[in-house]
């Protein structure tokens, strides 16, 4: 069975606020979250992070 990669989807509001959090920011980095952020109203990625 191939490894599956397991990305956190955040909507493009709340990647605006919380996400521009320094802390949050560290958390991220630290625990190497792998991430993608969506525009739920246009229905499109606007922002992959691995």
């Amino acid at each position: 069975m191939p490894e599956l990669i397991l990305y956190l989807a955040i909507p493009t509001d709340t990647y605006n606020t919380l996400f521009q959090r320094q802390f949050i920011q560290d958390a991220v980095e630290e625990y190497k979250l792998k991430l993608f952020v969506f525009d739920a109203h246009n229905q499109a990625i606007v922002l992959w992070k691995n």
